[in-house]
């Protein structure tokens, strides 16, 4: 039987890709992470969530996420 490798093929993630970009220039807030992104408000928020448990963002205080 076939068997399933984690990292093999990954699947490509845009909003991640976009979400990650908007916080290139350090520290923002979601709403300028959803201006400069161009997604929608609870997108960015599930995509921050992901990201956090990815371990690729940190909430830098309350309302402002940087990358790691």
């Amino acid at each position: 039987p076939r068997s399933f490798i984690t990292g093999h093929n990954p699947r490509s993630a845009p909003t991640e890709a976009k979400v990650l970009a908007s916080l290139d220039d350090g520290p923002i807030p979601r709403a300028l992470i959803m201006a400069r992104s161009g997604l929608s408000g609870s997108l960015v928020g599930t995509t921050l969530w992901k990201l956090q448990c990815k371990g690729l963002v940190v909430r830098a205080t309350r309302g402002m996420w940087r990358r790691t």
